[in-house]
């Protein structure tokens, strides 16, 4: 049901997929670590995937004044998530992860999966029902504050589902194929039978719905 999920799930979620896009060509047209460029990437990912980072400008001061920030996204370094998302905002320091983690993604999907919330209940309820071997203690909040956990189970999840030894467009899953299955898969579970987004595509939605993610 991957590929069926992959290829579908813009049919029943048509605006994210203009947001993912628009999204993409931004980060290829404006990669530079200048403040102008970055202010754009931030500013829009802020917006589509409603972040909730009221001071765009600081957080972009913060991120460029990371050392070797642009470098240390391109070798993968899952401490940079932490660094990216530790901003200071009115003399306290917020942990913002899942931003940061977007932020990562879009500059390398191959080395940072996508902080989700969606995806954390996910990982929690497999948790209750023992699906894990290795990581059989976490919490939702306890993972949403520490991001090198968060990949640690995402990895073993990816392993444990079958995922790691699936192939897209004659290539491996990379993180960012992953997270387009589990956040569509979760998400058009979310809606309601009689939503617009299901009766849009009732097909679709149907067949999403039980895919392998959404029963397990």
């Amino acid at each position: 049901d991957f590929d069926y999920t992959i290829a579908n799930r813009y049919r029943v979620l048509p605006l994210y997929a203009a947001e993912e896009r628009v999204l993409q060509q931004i980060f290829t047209l404006y990669p530079s670590f200048n403040f102008a460029e970055l202010m754009t990437r931030i500013t829009l990912l802020n917006q589509f995937y409603s972040t909730a980072i009221s001071d765009i400008r600081g957080v972009v001061k913060h991120i460029l004044s990371l050392p070797n920030v642009s470098t240390r996204l391109q070798i993968g370094d899952i401490g940079t998530v932490s660094d990216i998302g530790a901003i200071s905002h009115r003399g306290k320091v917020w942990h913002h992860n899942s931003f940061a983690s977007k932020v990562a993604n879009f500059h390398n999907p191959d080395k940072f999966p996508i902080m989700d919330s969606l995806v954390l209940d996910l990982f929690c309820r497999l948790r209750r029902k023992g699906f894990f071997v290795q990581n059989k203690q976490f919490s939702h909040d306890g993972l949403r504050k520490n991001y090198a956990k968060y990949v640690e189970v995402y990895n073993e999840f990816v392993v444990l589902s079958g995922l790691n030894n699936l192939v897209h467009n004659g290539k491996p899953l990379n993180y960012k194929d992953i997270d387009n299955y589990l956040w569509g898969s979760l998400k058009i579970k979310s809606f309601d039978s009689n939503s617009p987004e299901a009766l849009a595509a009732p097909h679709e939605y149907a067949t999403i719905c039980s895919n392998t993610i959404n029963t397990i």
